[in-house]
């Protein structure tokens, strides 16, 4: 059973690291950052094995918030032993210096575990909730103004403007009941092959501590398309043994594009 929970560990892993770090698009006018409506899909594999997927929304169901919604699936043989039916939400607002969780959900239904966690953000307080199975809930202060979840952190520094090729960003997060500010490195653009065709992406390298979230135990990369949609189009985890690769396959980018495999008909 060790290895299929390793597998849960690593699904996880990469959905997490799939709300795409920031991208600058180069000498455009265009909004930059994901668009409501925005969907992504992704297949996740580990050593060429297929083992999971990933769905990711984000909408705004008002001017001034917004709702990232995510949801994650073992398959296959993996499926079959060890069963994974995750599902994320964050909810916040959108201010003049981006965006702000107020609330983050984590559904976890795992073999036979079934975990609800919810993370409540007082921002006039600097404070956050957090609550398990709905318990009584625990206090953590001095959380700091700026302090995302995860989810939140990464679809905020999709909205960046000071990214380019060598530049390092900083990235406040509250993993677990842990906060700490993450180094994002961005990489030289390059030119990428991917189940939906060529792309022309950045890698992005960010340096997470072990956590209750993040478990990678090498290098992690996430590549995302060099225009002013900021989408990831691949993610690499090193993990314990071997690797884990998350490709997206299917998008709908809210601003009238998408794209999905096209299976050959027989």
């Amino acid at each position: 059973m060790t290895q299929y929970v390793r597998w849960r560990q690593c699904l996880l892993l990469v959905v997490m690291m799939l709300w795409a770090l920031p991208l600058r698009a180069e000498e455009t006018t265009e909004t930059v950052g994901p668009a409501p409506g925005e969907r992504l899909q992704f297949n996740l594999s580990w050593m060429g094995i297929p083992g999971g997927r990933a769905e990711m929304r984000y909408t705004k169901p008002e001017a001034d918030t917004y709702s990232i919604e995510t949801t994650l699936d073992s398959i296959g043989a993996v499926r079959f032993m060890y069963l994974v039916e995750d599902r994320l939400e964050a909810n916040g607002m959108v201010t003049p210096q981006g965006l702000l969780s107020r609330t983050y959900l984590k559904l976890q239904n795992e073999g036979s575990r079934n975990r609800r966690t919810d993370y409540f953000f007082n921002r006039d307080l600097q404070q956050v909730l957090i609550t398990i199975n709905n318990g009584h809930p625990k206090r953590f202060d001095e959380m700091g103004p700026d302090v995302n979840d995860p989810i939140t952190a990464w679809y905020a520094l999709r909205f960046h403007n000071d990214v380019r090729p060598g530049a390092i960003l900083n990235m406040p997060i509250l993993d677990g009941t842990k906060r700490y500010v993450a180094d994002v490195f961005i990489g030289e653009q390059e030119r990428m092959a991917t189940p939906l065709g060529f792309f022309d992406v950045l890698p992005v390298r960010p340096q997470l501590e072990h956590s209750d979230l993040f478990r990678h135990q090498g290098n992690l990369v996430v590549y995302v398309t060099n225009d002013a949609r900021r989408m990831p189009v691949r993610v690499e985890a090193k993990v314990k043994v071997g690797s884990v690769v998350a490709d997206l396959v299917s998008y709908d980018d809210g601003k009238g594009g998408h794209q999905e495999i096209q299976l050959e008909k027989r």
